[in-house]
């Protein structure tokens, strides 16, 4: 017998969802609280899930899209992220585990100083069917994950 595909463990996500959005850019330090939309469907015949979102970043709209996919030659996920605020126009591509609650996966982004790149681990966590939480980690090179972003959401009925 198989394992069950990871992917079906996000499924039952599928709807719209709100709550609140979170950033830190200093740890310990809430820089904005705003409130969150979004929406889960999956893509190309349950393969992918995807998270689009709508926000706010100290009352600047703030866009954006988690595509998340469960690569099982690699048995890894695969995880890509853009957005209005953080990325500009470029993409996030991280790679991780599952969890017992979803997963975990870690990406790389320039300093923009010419440095070394810097770290951004996503984690998803299904507390139930009606509600989960993405986190983002900042790592900073050679330093400790530090909170930067949380999304805190409940299906909408």
């Amino acid at each position: 017998m198989s394992a069950p595909d990871p992917i079906a463990r996000l499924t039952p996500l599928v709807g719209r969802w709100r709550g609140l959005s979170r950033v830190w850019f200093e740890p310990d330090v809430l820089a904005d609280e705003s409130p969150v939309e979004g929406e889960v469907t999956l893509r190309l015949d349950g393969r992918f899930v995807e998270l689009d979102y709508t926000s706010a970043m100290q009352g600047k709209p703030l866009t954006g899209r988690l595509t998340m996919g469960y690569y099982p030659g690699r048995a890894r996920w695969e995880v890509n992220l853009i957005d209005s605020f953080h990325m500009g126009r470029g993409q996030l591509f991280c790679t991780g585990d599952s969890t017992e609650t979803g997963f975990r996966a870690l990406g790389h982004y320039p300093d923009g100083q010419n440095g070394p790149d810097w770290g951004w681990r996503v984690v998803l966590t299904v507390q139930s069917a009606d509600a989960f939480t993405v986190t983002a980690y900042n790592i900073e090179p050679g330093g400790p994950d530090q909170k930067a972003t949380e999304m805190v959401l409940e299906r909408v009925k």
